[in-house]
């Protein structure tokens, strides 16, 4: 019995030091493939063959051509332009009505728009948004609508190196993940199927992240932003900017009166209460230089 007990004993032993050994071994492996095609180039990946990934098979079945894709993409400038004008018209309303007819002839939309103040002082901000192909007429139009011109700028941003870049790191990323799958598929125990499942889980949150700001940055340089402010020009406001209304004035006037009288009432209650400290400070000090002269 005590030597069944013993082998038993040995026995659970060596399994719970190989399952320690496998952890200890198995975690530093996984990372050390994931930081190693991590930040490696696309071009220096190699899978079985000897094919970079650029020469794989795609959809189609056929092997693309790296030089000529590296060519397209470089050629696939990725640009955002952004432009601001600033015009003071006569009539903002059918200024208004303009703009949306020339935004319709450029199939765009209008992403805000805000109005504010009245008479002379109305403005009116409008965001703009068109296809980056109609970006420069439609810009045009806009600075030749009827009105006394202020000013306008545009501003760039050329992207296209942080795209590269990003579509990069997606397939190396990618990548890794093909060969994390492999490894859990040969994981024999628990704990080693939980270690790659936990590198597999953050190398997908970070795919997930790429692949939503590669959308962003694809919405944005797809699609140009135009910033239009309208105000009235002085010869198209009006004499006066609003009707006189002598009773709300004279409500005004009656609620400033009634605000002083309190605080005049107010006043004469402080000075009250404090005026017997006051005189007890006071009339000492009177009582004491006078009795000094004499």
């Amino acid at each position: 019995m005590n030597k069944t007990l013993k082998i038993a004993l040995i026995s659970g032993a060596s399994l719970i030091l190989l399952s320690a050994i496998s952890i200890f071994v198995l975690i530093p492996l996984l990372k050390g493939i994931y930081h190693q095609i991590r930040y490696i180039s696309p071009n220096d990946v190699t899978v079985d063959g000897g094919l970079t990934p650029e020469e794989l098979p795609n959809s189609s079945g056929k092997v693309t051509d790296s030089v000529g894709q590296a060519e397209s993409r470089e050629s696939a400038l990725k640009v955002i332009r952004v432009g601001n004008i600033s015009i003071s018209v006569d009539d903002i309303d059918a200024t208004i009505g303009q703009v949306n007819t020339t935004l319709e002839k450029y199939k765009g939309e209008t992403l805000g728009m805000q109005d504010s103040g009245k008479g002379k002082d109305r403005i009116v901000s409008l965001t703009l948004r068109v296809k980056e192909v109609d970006f420069d007429a439609f810009y045009q139009e806009l600075k030749d609508l009827d009105g006394e011109y202020e000013y306008s700028t545009i501003s760039s941003s050329d992207v296209t190196e942080t795209v590269l870049d990003m579509e990069a790191r997606l397939k190396n990323l990618k990548s890794v993940e093909t060969q994390y799958l492999a490894i859990l598929k040969k994981a024999t125990t628990v704990s080693d199927t939980l270690a790659v499942q936990r590198e597999l889980t953050t190398v997908r949150s970070e795919i997930e992240y790429l692949e939503s700001s590669l959308d962003n940055m694809e919405r944005q340089t797809d699609y140009s932003t135009v910033y239009l402010t309208i105000t009235q020009s002085s010869t198209g406001s009006s004499l006066t900017d609003e009707d006189w209304r002598p009773i709300g004035i004279l409500k005004d006037a009656s609620r400033a009166l009634v605000s002083f009288a309190k605080f005049l009432g107010t006043a004469v209650i402080w000075v009250l209460v404090f005026s017997p400290v006051v005189a007890a400070v006071v009339i000492p000090v009177v009582l004491i230089q006078k009795k000094a002269k004499k």
